[in-house]
């Protein structure tokens, strides 16, 4: 089996009688890695020896070689080898018929059919020139045949991976999802289904004090104060809903920084007078939910390395410095599935309200 994928084989129809020419051809064609199918060889000594040509001979050949000769022009197995069935058969099978004559005049009694093929002369005289081109069609012919079975062979394939994908969806009922990601999905928003509490502070930042220069050695300057908490504000936020609000950012990376960022926007939103931040002010998330960790449990998120390059350390040292390579939080494909079956289940969440404020 291994010599037949590799090789071409070839089914030489002819008479007993020209076994000279065809032994030598034969010889010849093995030379060049191409196998020939003879029936002295092939067929097993008490078997049917036309079952074998037309069940095990022609059919597993790449190409028909058909020598015709003053004795196999009238030979009743040739006749049937070449029949006009045949023919039609090898057509279908992409197998090659390559017809040789060893006189023009032997043209004229072919059959009407054969004769308006290309049939060249071959001959002891021209044996050696025509040899390669003999060899090169067949294997020419065998890659062609290797070409048009890898094809359909394909198509093959194809069409069952249609048949069993049509099958799967009819035994889902034509569901959009799996049950396996159908359950892995809920699960999922199961977790981030809940509340998580978040404090704004609302932080006094003093004035930068001024230093004068002294030249006596008088007192130091007094301690600059510090910021110092004067006001928080608590809050409870929606887990999934905030999560959804920065993948919806003009981002595909997730940071702490995002979380508090979208935290802090939705808590200005939410207090609207006591938002403002008078002069010596400012606003600090000091407690939100961190949700790396949690993101990348249930493969919403991904580590990617960020590897920076080598920098050499100087043109006269070949020493080159090695930088430890960074990693980043991206959010993965599945984020988007899991958008996505909130939207056909219809538990997406409104995109505002995710974060009220509690009571002091």
């Amino acid at each position: 089996m291994k010599d037949r994928l590799n090789k071409p084989r070839v089914f030489i129809s002819h008479s007993k009688k020209d076994v000279a020419f065809i032994t030598a051809l034969s010889e010849d064609l093995r030379k060049c890695q191409i196998a020939p199918w003879l029936d002295d060889y092939e067929i097993r000594h008490g078997h049917p020896w036309l079952d074998a040509i037309f069940e095990d001979g022609i059919p597993t050949c790449d190409a028909v070689l058909v020598y015709l000769t003053e004795h196999s022009v009238g030979s009743p197995v040739v006749k049937k080898e070449i029949d006009v069935g045949i023919l039609q058969k090898l057509k279908d099978n992409q197998i090659a018929f390559l017809p040789y004559v060893s006189s023009p005049t032997l043209r004229d009694r072919l059959r009407p059919d054969l004769q308006v093929l290309q049939t060249p002369e071959w001959n002891s005289a021209n044996y050696a020139a025509l040899l390669p081109r003999v060899v090169a069609e067949i294997w020419r012919s065998f890659l062609e045949r290797t070409l048009a079975l890898a094809v359909q062979n394909e198509k093959v394939a194809r069409l069952q991976a249609e048949l069993e994908l049509q099958k799967l969806k009819a035994e889902r009922g034509g569901a959009i999802f799996s049950g396996t990601e159908s359950l892995d999905l809920d699960y999922i928003w199961s977790r981030l289904d809940r509340l998580a509490p978040v404090v704004l502070d609302r932080i006094l930042v003093p004035p930068k004090p001024t230093r004068s220069i002294r030249l006596d050695n008088g007192p130091a300057d007094p301690e600059v104060k510090k910021e110092r908490v004067i006001a928080s504000y608590k809050f409870d936020v929606h887990v999934g809903s905030l999560l959804l609000a920065i993948s919806d950012a003009a981002t595909y990376t997730y940071t702490a920084n995002l979380v508090s960022q979208a935290v802090q926007r939705a808590a200005h939103d939410t207090l609207g007078d006591d938002a403002v931040a008078r002069e010596g002010q400012r606003f600090h998330v000091s407690s939100y939910p961190n949700l790396g960790d949690e993101l990348l449990m249930y493969g919403l998120l991904a580590r990617v390395q960020r590897g920076l390059p080598a920098v050499p350390t100087g043109p006269a040292s070949p020493m080159v410095a090695t930088i430890r390579p960074s990693y980043v939080l991206m959010f993965t494909e599945k984020l988007e599935r899991l958008k996505y079956w909130l939207a056909v289940n219809g538990k997406t969440p409104p995109n505002n309200g995710w974060l009220t404020r509690v009571p002091d």
